[in-house]
């Protein structure tokens, strides 16, 4: 069974994004580790007539009551969605969050996680951040960055994966193609032409169709001429309705330049739209599978 990991702070975010974590395991039959991490009161310069340990158990303690009714408020949310069949685990940990995040997912072995983001800003701290930003490049798992605002995981229609035509980019491009397959959604495989290079791109198109993509109906090859790979890309979503953005992690420098002033604020706006980001160190071990 496949298995979700669901980092949550006990937000609204966190609760909508909870209904994305709950339709992916329904669409892939999977289970969602929910998990919280807290950290210890800092007690530096503190006079307090009480034991140190006193003060982590009640910590500790407030944690607990804060888990429980955050678990009742995500077992209405499921059984609203009809998604009270979905097995769910609960963990509560103190600790750092990325260390326990990346020691979580491997301990139990998960494919995938999911996690809110608040709108824009929470899309451009999730890349350049601390916590999220850390997570993402410490895990060997796509990560799924969920914005506050996100339209509901059953309505996914197409994925836009952005490509050079590299051979980690096929590897990346399997595990999109997976993910979109649950859904079965579009996955729209755009190489952006800024440099009018001189080879015929349409030619790879063809030729990364006819060789890895044959049984994939819904997976097309796109072309998009533009002298902004930023500006190309934030206008292609909002012109085809993309759905999710999915890429490999060492391209967030793109999400940095489409969040930066100088390029239109549109796209900073459309804060519906989740990023599915494939880690290279994932490529790098299924290649090394091959």
């Amino acid at each position: 069974m496949k298995k979700i990991l669901f980092p949550t702070d006990f937000s609204k975010i966190a609760e909508n994004a909870f209904i994305y974590a709950l339709r992916l395991a329904n669409r892939i039959q999977g289970e969602i580790i929910l998990l919280h991490v807290y950290d210890q009161p800092d007690l530096r310069g503190s006079s307090l007539r009480v034991t140190v340990q006193g003060i982590f158990e009640e910590r500790k303690r407030e944690e607990k009551e804060a888990f429980d009714k955050s678990i009742e408020i995500l077992n209405e949310i499921a059984k609203k969605d009809g998604k009270e069949h979905i097995p769910i685990s609960k963990l509560l940990i103190q600790g750092e969050i990325v260390p326990t995040v990346k020691r979580v997912a491997e301990g139990e072995k998960a494919d995938f996680v999911v996690m809110g983001t608040k709108g824009a800003t929470g899309l451009k701290e999730l890349f350049l951040g601390s916590n999220a930003t850390g997570v993402m490049d410490i895990l060997d798992i796509p990560v799924i960055s969920i914005p506050e605002e996100a339209t509901l995981l059953d309505k996914i229609q197409k994925i836009v994966f952005t490509t050079n035509y590299t051979e980690e980019d096929t590897l990346a491009l399997d595990e999109v193609v997976y993910f979109a397959d649950a859904f079965k959604a579009e996955v729209h495989c755009i190489h952006f032409n800024t440099d009018k290079e001189e080879y015929h791109v349409s030619d790879m198109n063809n030729i990364w169709k006819d060789e890895y993509y044959t049984d994939f109906a819904n997976v097309s090859f796109k072309t998009v001429d533009t002298n902004n790979m930023e500006e190309g890309l934030e206008k292609y979503c909002e012109k085809e309705n993309i759905n999710i953005v999915a890429m490999l992690s060492h391209k967030k420098n793109i999400i940095e330049k489409i969040f930066s002033s100088s390029i239109s604020k549109q796209m900073v706006n459309h804060t519906d739209v989740p990023i599915f980001s494939i880690p290279d160190s994932l490529i790098k071990k299924n290649a090394m599978k091959e």
